[in-house]
């Protein structure tokens, strides 16, 4: 059992966006495959939540960033389990440049559900065989907390996007990635001229093929962003997200 896990990405012209930097939302895709990819490996991972009728969902993770490679750049993703937090499997992740210069550290909380309700079990009760604890490796950010709610009736809506399929994942509904997307273009409406340094988002609820997510923010202190994305009726929260510039 491999208690960490790393791969390397050279950064494609896809990926960055009109300064030639990656765009945060490719920097979630390399994470979230680094956890699969490592899931895979400790024996939890896709094919054995298919067969006992189970998923893992991202839940929270925050992301701190030194610096956003450019195209071209090869970088390093390090990701390892920390153990957990009540339901919460916890990992971590340590993104470097190819000469281990830091860019961004980061830790997820990951929920596995039963595929049939969404009823959230304890990763412990359920996993065949125990995560590795790695207690001597680096643990960046503890606890991530629940964000405070943003009044629907205050927030600067700033984007509107309706779900299409092209948007799904493998448990088909919204990536994760493209919640970080939707609330870094809240942040470049709001502040053109600064990036993010620190980025923390919440799932609330599962976006589906149809719904309609409306994203706007506030500002919570004249550095930092709230940014939430509802339906239209306000009612259901798919996400919040706090941004530091």
């Amino acid at each position: 059992m491999t208690p960490s896990y790393s791969e390397y990405h050279k950064i494609r012209h896809h990926q960055a966006g009109p300064t030639g930097r990656l765009r945060l939302a490719p920097l979630f895709d390399f994470m979230q495959d680094a956890a699969a990819m490592h899931a895979d490996e400790l024996g939890c991972g896709l094919d054995f939540l298919h067969r006992h009728q189970m998923l893992w969902v991202l839940a929270r993770i925050r992301l701190a960033i030194t610096r956003m490679p450019g195209i071209g750049e090869t970088i390093k993703v390090l990701t390892y389990p920390t153990g957990g937090d009540r339901l919460f499997a916890l990992r971590q992740y340590t993104i470097t440049g190819a000469d281990d210069t830091p860019i961004a550290r980061g830790t997820s909380y990951w929920l596995i559900l039963k595929s049939s309700n969404y009823h959230p079990l304890r990763p412990a009760a359920v996993l065949e065989r125990q995560l590795p604890s790695n207690d001597d490796m680096p643990r960046h950010f503890f606890p991530i907390d629940k964000l405070p709610e943003i009044p629907p009736e205050q927030a600067i809506v700033r984007q509107q996007t309706i779900i299409r399929p092209s948007l799904l994942d493998v448990n088909r509904h919204l990536n994760n990635a493209w919640y970080a997307a939707f609330a870094t273009d809240v942040a470049a409406e709001l502040a053109p001229d600064r990036n993010p340094v620190d980025i923390q988002v919440n799932f609330q609820h599962a976006a589906m093929p149809g719904d309609t997510v409306f994203s706007g923010g506030i500002w919570e202190d004249p550095n930092t962003l709230l940014i939430d994305g509802r339906s239209g009726d306000g009612q259901t929260c798919y996400y919040q997200a706090r941004i530091v510039l």
